[in-house]
């Protein structure tokens, strides 16, 4: 399966960008998520990073600039 990327908005800066991002981005972990090439246990870490990510919100991101 390929999976498209949008590279037309540059890659990620940090988290706020990333929170941005993350409805167009969800989709991308769902194409991941439904390759074949994934171990069971691959698969069940990208899900719980995509719930994790689905909780993730503006008042967790206020200055967390660091990596």
């Amino acid at each position: 399966m390929m999976i498209e990327r949008n590279i037309s908005t540059g890659p990620i800066e940090d988290l706020a960008d990333f929170y941005t991002r993350w409805p167009s981005l969800r989709g991308i972990v769902d194409g991941v998520i439904a390759c074949e090439g994934l171990t069971a246990e691959e698969r069940e870490v990208v899900v719980w990073l995509k719930r994790l990510a689905d909780r993730v919100g503006p008042q967790d991101i206020v200055g967390s600039d660091e990596d």
